[in-house]
């Protein structure tokens, strides 16, 4: 496809010409035409609404505060304060469903313009989909000239703490975000919706200004709801106790349990780790040999992935880099819902997950998590990867976990504050004590 760049040859704010990429899908935007720049926008919004919104076939739970949001985004703005909204909520609760869910009752309303940024995938450094937009095309003009047109203007951005996990020098693409919200704040009938995780709102600048404005908090699913879910997708449920549905009721868990089939005969001391645990069992083990696949070659390609993931600090690889040595190992892991593939980049089903392989990889090549910590940026990225390294090594190699714990506390290398926290609290969290642990906090 090629692309055309037009460059702006009149002035005035009512006659510009903007430089636009892609033109099959935006020519040239001036006035009048407002139809290319809806296209342009509903380009962009494409990675949020086609986002996984169902546990398995077409089963899926309609969240209430997906109407409440929708509510919020038709009420009257009365003051600076109901402008904004703040999706907040723990990774697996199910932000990017509910905001995938808000685009589609707003895309369904003709007096409501919406446009849906999914931040993870459509945010970098050089702005918001600069290939769909064109480097030179300033987002918010064509935001305030299609703004005019409809009685309501809603912004949504997903996951924009997937923007601040780095925590590292280059803070273009969230400093970006954050100046595109606020100029859209100005806007007479603009409203906005954010999702975000607590943590990176309580610890990032930038997002806990964010804090002061209208929250709404993800819940659990009730019981019902995920009984209903099972019911559904044909699982069978009546015998399953307490905890176990307890812990199904935060919607990643129960996805995952889904996609197992319920095969798992997980007891009641079910862990999220055990699940992935099943999950790697049976599709990177197990069943490539029904397609034969070489369970090691897949084995590899999860390895590659994830190193390179780390290294980067980014949740996406690129296809193109993998395609031609891997292209069916790739094939199968998209078939199997093990990864994503859009726009040429490759991502795990679920941030957890890349936590889960990464961690599991490390311990199997036997590399020091006190090395790697010394090598790597110590920012919000990496606080996932160790707190799901500790968890993985508890289980598998209690001998190097109790190593890990003293290194990071008590060798002579430079740990941030945080990074011990995190150890501490990842401590708390279990329900049992080991006696290196007991032992540690002693001492």
């Amino acid at each position: 496809m090629s692309e055309t760049e037009i460059k702006n040859n009149q002035t005035g704010n009512n006659n510009r010409i903007y430089s636009i990429a892609h033109a099959d899908t935006m020519n040239v935007y001036i006035n009048k035409n407002i139809v290319n720049v809806k296209n342009c926008f509903a380009n962009i919004s494409s990675a949020l609404l086609s986002y996984r919104s169902s546990f398995v076939d077409n089963v899926r739970i309609d969240r209430n505060i997906t109407k409440t949001l929708y509510d919020f985004c038709c009420q009257d703005i009365k003051d600076d304060k109901f402008r904004i909204a703040v999706l907040t909520g723990s990774a697996g609760m199910g932000k990017s469903v509910v905001m995938h869910d808000l685009l589609e009752l707003l895309n369904a309303d003709d007096k409501i313009g919406v446009l849906g940024i999914k931040a993870d995938r459509v945010v970098n450094s050089e702005g918001i989909a600069p290939d769909m937009i064109g480097k030179v095309t300033p987002l918010i003009d064509l935001i305030r000239k299609y703004a005019t047109t409809v009685d309501r203007f809603v912004l949504l951005v997903d996951q924009i703490d997937a923007l601040s996990q780095s925590m590292s020098n280059d803070r273009r693409a969230i400093n970006y975000q954050d100046n595109l919200i606020k100029a859209v704040k100005f806007i007479p009938n603009a409203k906005i919706v954010i999702s975000c995780r607590p943590y990176d709102m309580q610890y990032d600048p930038i997002l806990d200004e964010y804090s002061r404005y209208t929250k709404f908090e993800l819940t659990k699913l009730t019981e019902n709801e995920v009984q209903k879910v099972l019911h559904d997708a044909g699982i069978k449920h009546d015998q399953l106790g307490k905890n176990l549905i307890l812990f199904l009721s935060t919607p990643l868990h129960l996805y995952i349990y889904c996609k197992l089939n319920g095969s798992g005969s997980f007891g009641e001391d079910v862990t999220l780790q055990k699940m992935y645990d099943k999950v790697w069992s049976e599709y990177i083990i197990k069943e490539p040999s029904k397609h034969s696949l070489d369970s090691r070659k897949i084995k590899s390609l999860m390895g590659v992935l994830s190193d390179e993931m780390f290294d980067k600090q980014s949740l996406f690889v690129s296809f193109k880099k993998y395609e031609n040595n891997y292209n069916t190992e790739l094939s199968y892991l998209f078939s199997n819902g093990i990864i994503t593939i859009e726009d040429d980049t490759i991502q795990f089903f679920h941030q957890s997950f890349f936590d889960y392989v990464y961690a599991r990889m490390f311990i199997d090549s036997h590399k020091s998590l006190a090395v790697e910590l010394n090598k790597a940026h110590q920012g919000l990225f990496i606080r996932q990867r160790v707190k799901q390294i500790l968890t993985y090594e508890r289980e598998v190699d209690k001998e190097a976990y109790a190593k890990h714990l003293e290194e990071i506390f008590y060798s002579d290398c430079s740990y941030r504050y945080h990074i011990k926290m995190l150890v501490l609290t990842t401590i708390g969290s279990f329900s049992d004590v080991l006696p290196c642990e007991k032992h540690f906090i002693e001492e």
